[in-house]
């Protein structure tokens, strides 16, 4: 009993003495990814093949890249105090551009040409030599690596991320409904002139799809009386916020008046959708979206 005591005491000093190697893609204010292994140091060169091994790459030491996460290290690790950064100087002329970059100033250092380094004490840019060693820190924007169902592909922006598919089966609204909720999909919807664009750069030959936004029963009257008053009305099937957006649809259209409360998007017009008979018409095919399986995001 008291050899596995031992054994087991042994086993947990050795687990909390083993370095504790931080890689977190939670900084989501930041879009930043970031790996931290204080029990290491390496110099400019073999730090920044360390980092590709992640597919990350050294600090970058731009405005548009640092932002809020110079704050983030500085309070998450205060036993850290320089850091690589991706950028090397050897004039002048590259120290006022990257200053200009920067929004920082560099302070004294020890050589006029080298690897830039960020001091968190003073937030000032230094340049060591090649050979000078620090801990390894690692940064680089977030991938999304989320897996679409099969034959969708993913789609994602700042506000949003989906997965679009296109069945080139034709059929009415209902029939396309049915067709997406057997592949575990709904009839899908458009939230931006940009969204639009991507479906068509992927489906360009489809001619016309059927999408998941319709109008209210009650709007059977002529819509073209006050067309901004009824595309307000419209909602989209999957729950998700319809709000008009820009180049949603076609020059006069909604125009439809009795059942035509189904919209149809024409993939080959910049001003795409147009309302139509729910269960009559069939020429139209099925876009279908899905959500990603978010258990495939990096690490």
């Amino acid at each position: 009993m008291l050899r596995k005591l031992a054994i087991l005491f042994a086993f947990i000093k050795f687990i909390s003495s083993m370095p504790i190697i931080e890689h977190s893609c939670n900084f989501v204010k930041t879009d930043t990814c970031v790996r931290i292994d204080t029990s290491r140091t390496l110099s400019y060169t073999n730090m920044k093949a360390e980092c590709e091994k992640y597919e990350l790459q050294l600090l970058s030491p731009l405005k548009n890249d640092m932002g809020t996460l110079r704050k983030v290290l500085f309070f998450r690790y205060p036993t850290i105090t320089h850091a690589l950064t991706n950028r090397q100087v050897n004039s002048a002329a590259e120290r006022v551009q990257l200053e200009s970059d920067s929004g920082l100033t560099f302070g004294k250092s020890e050589t006029d040409n080298g690897n830039v380094v960020y001091n968190y004490d003073d937030n000032k840019l230094y340049i060591l030599p090649e050979n000078k060693k620090l801990p390894v820190i690692c940064w680089g924007k977030f991938k999304a690596r989320l897996q679409c169902p099969p034959n969708f592909k993913l789609y994602r922006d700042e506000k949003r991320t989906s997965c679009f598919h296109m069945d080139p089966a034709t059929g009415n609204n209902e029939q396309c409904k049915k067709r997406c909720l057997n592949m575990k999909s709904n009839l899908g919807s458009f939230h931006s002139f940009e969204e639009r664009v991507f479906f068509a750069k992927n489906y360009e030959k489809v001619g016309r799809v059927w999408v998941g936004t319709r109008f209210p029963a009650y709007m059977n009257m002529d819509k073209s009386t006050n067309r901004e008053a009824a595309i307000k009305s419209a909602y989209n099937m999957d729950g998700s916020i319809w709000e008009p957006y820009d180049k949603a649809f076609a020059p006069n259209e909604p125009n439809g008046s009795g059942q035509e409360n189904c919209i149809e998007m024409w993939v080959w017009g910049a001003y795409s959708y147009n309302d139509n008979h729910c269960t009559k018409f069939t020429e139209p095919k099925c876009f279908c979206e899905a959500a990603p399986d978010q258990t495939n995001v990096q690490y």
